[in-house]
């Protein structure tokens, strides 16, 4: 939700170029969070231990999906982003 409220903003306030930036800082924004978050509960709440690559590695392949799936459904409905 916050990239999409960040790159609301850029819309509204500025050229192409600022909403590209927007967006990918953004993004880095949220995997920085989600792997903190997921490395935080998966430590507490896990029974057996958890290496610290598989909460960041799930975070950025999450992420990464996410846009593709994203952008597939930017090229077939533009309208809706």
């Amino acid at each position: 939700m916050g990239v999409n409220v960040g790159r609301g903003f850029a819309q509204y306030k500025s050229r192409g170029e600022a909403k590209v930036i927007a967006f990918i800082l953004l993004e880095i924004f949220v995997v920085i969070i989600e792997a903190v978050l997921y490395t935080i509960f998966l430590r507490k709440y896990s029974d057996v231990p958890v290496p610290k690559w598989k909460p960041i590695t799930y975070a950025l392949v999450a992420n990464a999906a996410s846009f593709a799936v994203g952008l597939c459904l930017a090229n077939i409905i533009p309208g809706i982003f």
